[in-house]
């Protein structure tokens, strides 16, 4: 690769803002990087200064997740922690009500359930084209049988 300015001389850095090849004599450095110019110099401070600027606001950000999280937790474990409390306190009447709950809404699921068999029961055909055509058939095939 040849120097962009220089086309007689071997490239030794190319920019680090455009990338163009430069030789010897025309790289301008700044610690430790090489630019084709003052210009690109320029372009190349500014961006590594956004960049730097971008992950410390990224850092910071995730620093505020992180509490709020633990904020979060921390919030449901005292709630858990109060309702456990609360529960130890007063179980027998909590049980009580939760299992007498617990049977009105079974008995009157399995009554509701039973409803809905018995009403299916009175709807269904008795007797049926379908029904006497089946049956024909397999009286067919037991008298083939014998």
């Amino acid at each position: 690769m040849v120097c962009l300015n220089h086309p007689d001389r071997e490239a030794v850095y190319k920019c680090a803002a455009c990338g163009k090849p430069l030789c010897e004599e025309c790289a301008v450095v700044d610690e430790a990087d090489v630019y084709c110019s003052d210009e690109c110099m320029q372009k190349g401070i500014a961006a590594k200064s956004r960049s730097s600027y971008i992950i410390e606001d990224t850092a910071r950000n995730n620093r505020k997740r992180g509490v709020k999280g633990f904020v979060t937790f921390v919030i449901i474990l005292i709630i858990a922690a109060v309702a456990y409390y609360f529960y130890m306190q007063n179980k027998e009447k909590i049980d009580s009500h939760v299992s007498e709950k617990f049977n009105t809404v079974s008995s009157e699921a399995k009554s509701a359930k039973d409803a809905f068999i018995e009403a299916g029961h009175k709807k269904a055909p008795t007797d049926s084209k379908y029904r006497r055509q089946r049956e024909g058939i397999v009286n067919e095939g037991k008298t083939q049988k014998r």
